[in-house]
């Protein structure tokens, strides 16, 4: 492919004709076209095909030995046949961005009938090629187009068919928001240059006008007159899309950021420097990722975020993870000596990488640090060995027929070919998914994967032994001996040669030892010089020699070298005639470390000449040793960094054993079938917080009990158990043990949250518009397989809109032919009416049981609930009034008996009373306050009007006014008396001065 085109589209400007790059611009023009955008640890990515845009946003690892996985599974599923990426991308992001996919995956790829994104069936293109020697056509464009300014003001002018015309700004703001998170910085600036850059190529056409990408942008937003147009980019008309759709490649399980901020994944703490700009690193605050992250090693620990940051829906590997967790957690000694030993493996990679990149000697410590990890590394893998059950499964015989089934390298005999690939997952989602996180970012060796509840498959091992110790064995092998070995014999790592600051180890080199040699004996040497120059001065002229103290120092400043130094002052006369060769150079101050006077002679110009450059000639050979040991070492770094990976998942998996086993985790059974089902489940994160947590169950059928309605009191437990079914789903896609006594998690694509509203200053929008937008999101990409966590939608607005939106959501869903999982948890007792919401096997009415004096620890209320919906319907006033009456009445009585017990547990049955009163007192609201609370919702129980508290400031004051004015009605104004009688009245009830004061007039005439 000519390269002049592509350079000139770098810059900007016109690709000259060239026939050498037709070819490649007819299979850009029909082909896929991608754009990265990196930075802070996330990746944004977006393509368009057709008229369709396809964005996502994810965590991804840019450093060590998983760095840069999603950009791998991208790459298979949509199949790019150029990438456009900023020219201040980083050199690790195009490297990653070029590199091919292994041979084999594209004709999987190809292969698979299923669509390669959740979602949206034809995201993953087939057209898409790659450059002739496999690696991708990655494209360096203007840093600018990638500005999140600039990015988000081109979005702004993109306008979808299934839009109204007309829209004004605000509007298409809040559409464009809806169809994909505004707040995913990264998303977005990947979305936009890749509008940008294909408007520029001619593959989007504007609907008119000449906007040229790079060009001033305009905010789009609504003119003052309120017109209601909408602004362009200059302008223009706007980008015309078929659709956009926010997608999650499968595989995985996708939680936004507000779903993992509202459940406390992850909690990080600025650091308390921050604020004052000194910088400092963030620390994970109370988190599910803080609580159950106990790695000893970095890679343990950036593994473990990550396996967090992005869960998987491979049953296969999430059942080998688990094998391993209970395999650990049943022996917890054999976890204390495994993870004494984890303590010692550095980051070998980063190290070797560093070791590398030197140009100066290198450090000693970094080598002795990799050498500790390899050494480390190795006593690993013995101890597996020696952990490993006994039986044919264990023994070296099963893992040498093991690795001749293919386990080392035959990435394609028993695994798929698209699960060869390095960080990618073969497109059929549920049945294949993702591989494991010690398969993805490697392209030289599989490793076994378990088939569970199958026994052994294709010369796998079988269930009851991890795959994590044919994994270890695997990869640890003799190659990290030889580096040991390697480091072992050349650098010295004794504390003499720390202190003498040597590196290379003796008889290493016979030239390098015989420079130190003659460097550790030149003191020796030169005190004879001195002795022999002392005898050449005459012994008739040797009076006052006695006066100084002869040395020979040795300074390695340049041009400096060896001189004579003479304590106690210069030369006499007679010694200078004696001594004709000497020529003073320089006098040290009394206060220096070079005081005395210095001299230069022949004897120090011949010990220059041979011994000069003694030390730089000894460091020279000392780097010129270490960078060849690096260099060997660097032939073994595929294999430092696949063993390091393997004692990255061993620690992370070990952690969450010890987690299992400290937090009394239960191991949950992972299913394909659409249920799910839990016994006794806890918040993992609330239960640190009291003495007694009450445990909850949940069950949601293949086919009915879908949709959860929880209703009751306030601070009864409601959100904490909608957030403890979504937490219990998540740690079962990470791997790990679940809170529960026992739980059966049916694969789940993807976990909403309507919990928190968290503004954000990428889109202007209300508190309510926040929610409404989550709430949309849910039913445009939820799925059968997502599970949705609501919280008191419906507020924010009026009650009767609230009400509406609500209903018309749960009837929504449970209409669906397979809804999802759904936990909604609401206040709004009309959803238990059926004229409100018509019944359905999808839902199940749960209510959080208290205890009142007098009455059963169930749902207070419920019993009027039923006798009201067995009447039958009534005049629609009564219908409506009722419930809120009884509920009212059943406060009003449990408030004024202040009684009241919450159980914290989970029962059918309809809505309790909220008892705000109670909940109020407990927040330390003032008992008047409470009081006048009761009254009003007493007058509201009855029907009656609320009228004014009589033991309050305002009813005295009424009454006085009342008073008054009876007074006046009976005055007799020609008796100045009863008139200056009346005005002192007014006066003392008012508070202003009787007539003839100050500002008398204008104050009676303002209470009159």
């Amino acid at each position: 492919m000519s390269e002049a085109p592509a350079s000139k589209r770098a810059r900007g400007e016109p690709a000259i004709a060239d026939l050498s790059g037709l070819e490649d611009e007819e299979t850009l023009a029909d082909g896929v076209a991608m754009a990265v955008s990196s930075s802070g640890g996330r990746v944004g990515l977006a393509w368009v095909e057709g008229q369709t845009l396809f964005c996502l946003e994810s965590a991804d690892d840019t450093a060590g030995p998983f760095r840069h996985q999603l950009l791998q599974l991208a790459k298979l599923h949509a199949r790019p046949a150029v990438i456009y990426a900023s020219s201040k991308a980083e050199g690790a992001l195009l490297e990653a961005l070029r590199k091919p996919l292994l041979p084999g995956t594209a004709a999987a790829a190809r292969s698979t009938q299923q669509g390669a994104c959740s979602g949206a069936s034809g995201a993953a293109g087939q057209t898409g090629a790659s450059e002739p020697d496999g690696c991708f056509d990655v494209r360096t464009e203007r840093s600018s187009l990638f500005h999140p300014r600039q990015a988000r003001a081109l979005l702004e002018s993109v306008h979808l068919r299934s839009w109204p015309p007309g829209l004004g700004g605000r509007e298409r703001l809040h559409r464009l928001n809806a169809a994909m998170s505004l707040s995913c910085e990264q998303q977005v600036c990947a979305a936009g240059a890749l509008l940008a850059l294909l408007v520029r190529e001619g593959r989007l056409a504007l609907g008119g006008g000449g906007w040229e990408p790079g060009a001033p942008v305009g905010a789009t937003a609504e003119d003052e007159s309120g017109s209601g147009g909408a602004a362009q980019p200059g302008g223009a008309a706007p980008i015309e899309l078929l659709s956009i759709q926010e997608v999650s490649l499968d595989g995985y399980l996708l939680l936004d950021p507000a779903s993992q901020a509202a459940l406390q994944i992850f909690s990080p703490e600025e650091h308390p420097a921050a604020s004052m700009g000194i910088g400092g690193r963030p620390k994970e605050g109370f988190s599910v990722f803080g609580l159950l992250n106990t790695c000893v090693s970095p890679g343990g620990r950036r593994l473990l975020r990550l396996w967090f940051a992005r869960p998987i829906v491979n049953l296969r590997v999430l059942n080998d993870r688990l094998d391993a967790v209970d395999f650990f957690s049943r022996r917890p000694d054999a976890v204390a000596a495994l993870r004494s030993s984890l303590r010692k493996v550095k980051d070998a990679p980063r190290i070797l990488a560093r070791l590398q990149g030197l140009q100066a000697l290198p450090d000693r410590q970094d080598f002795l640090a990799l050498q500790a990890s390899l050494e480390a590394m190795l006593l690993l893998r013995d101890a597996l060995s020696q952990l490993a059950p006994a039986g044919p499964e264990a023994s070296p015989m099963a893992r040498q027929e093991g690795a001749a089934a293919g386990w080392p390298g035959d990435a394609g005999q028993h695994t798929s070919p698209a699960a060869a690939a390095a960080g990618v997952a073969p497109a059929g989602g549920w049945e294949e998914g993702t591989p494991s996180s010690l398969q993805a970012g490697r392209q030289l060796r599989q490793l076994p994967q378990l088939q569970h509840g199958s026994g052994a498959v294709g010369g796998a091992p079988p269930p009851a032994v991890p795959s994590i110790f044919f994994k270890a064995t695997a990869v640890i092998g003799e190659a990290l001996v030889v580096c040991h070995n390697l480091i072992a014999t050349v650098i010295d790592s004794s504390r003499q040669a720390a202190d003498d600051g040597i590196l290379i180890r003796p008889d290493v080199s016979a030239d390098l030892d015989d420079l130190r040699q003659a460097y550790h004996s030149l003191p020796d040497y030169l005190t004879q010089l001195v002795e022999a120059e002392l005898r050449r001065i005459p012994r008739e002229l040797s009076h006052g020699v006695e006066q100084h103290l002869w040395s020979i120092v040795y300074m390695p400043q340049a041009s400096v070298g060896f001189l004579m130094r003479l304590d106690g002052g210069r030369l006499a006369a007679h010694l200078e005639e004696a001594l004709p060769d000497y020529q003073f150079a320089f006098e040290g101050s009394a206060g220096e470390d070079y005081r005395g006077v210095y001299y230069n002679c022949d004897l120090c110009a011949r010990l220059n000449e041979r011994y000069g450059d003694l030390q730089h000639r000894i460091q020279d050979m000392e780097h010129s040793l270490a960078c060849q040991v690096i260099a060997r070492l660097a032939a073994f770094a595929p294999e430092i960094a696949q063993a390091a990976e393997a004692a990255s998942e061993l620690d992370c998996i070990l952690a969450l054993a010890a987690a299992a086993r400290e937090l009394n985790l239960c191991r949950p059974q992972l299913t394909r079938s659409n249920e799910l089902v839990i016994e006794g489940g806890r918040h993992l994160l609330t239960e640190q917080l009291v003495e007694t947590f009450i445990p909850n169950d949940t069950a949601m059928q293949a086919t009915r009990d879908r949709i959860q309605v929880v209703t009751g009191p306030n601070f009864s437990g409601k959100s904490c158990y909608a957030k403890q079914v979504a937490l219990i789903t998540f740690l079962a896609h990470v791997g790990s043990f679940v809170p529960a006594a026992s739980a059966r998690v049916g694969l789940c694509d993807r976990i909403f949250t309507r919990v928190a509203s968290r503004e954000a200053a990428a889109v202007p929008q209300s508190a309510f518009m926040i929610d409404l937008t989550q709430v949309a999101s849910m039913l445009r990409l939820g799925t059968e397989r997502s599970l949705l966590i609501v919280d008191e939608f419906g507020k924010g607005t009026l009650a009767a809109d609230g009400v509406g939106l609500l209903c018309a959501t749960l009837r929504h869903l449970a209409a669906l032919p397979a809804p999802p999982r759904v936990v909604l948890c609401t206040h709004f007792s009309e959803v238990l009416q059926p004229r409100f919401l018509p019944r359905s096997p999808q839902l199940s009415f749960l209510t959080m049981q208290v205890l009142v004096e007098g009455q059963q620890a169930s749902g207070t209320g419920q019993e009027q609930q039923q006798q009201q919906q067995q009447a039958g319907p009534s005049t629609g006033s009564a219908l409506q009034a009722e419930p809120q009456q009884q509920l009212a009445t059943a406060e009003l009585g449990a408030a004024r008996r202040e009684q009241l017990v919450f159980l914290y547990r989970l029962a059918p049955g309809h809505a309790a009373p909220s008892f705000g009163v109670h909940c109020a007192q407990l927040a330390g609201v003032p008992a008047l306050v409470l009081e006048r609370a009761r009254g009003v919702i007493a007058a509201q129980a009855r029907g009656a009007a609320i009228t004014a508290d009589p033991a309050g400031g305002h009813a005295q004051r009424d009454d006085a006014y009342r008073a008054l004015v009876h007074q006046l009605l009976q005055l007799n104004v020609h008796d100045h008396g009863a008139v200056q009688a009346l005005l002192a009245a007014v006066a003392a009830a008012t508070g202003v001065a009787a007539p003839g004061g100050p500002a008398v007039g204008p104050a009676y005439g303002a209470d009159a």
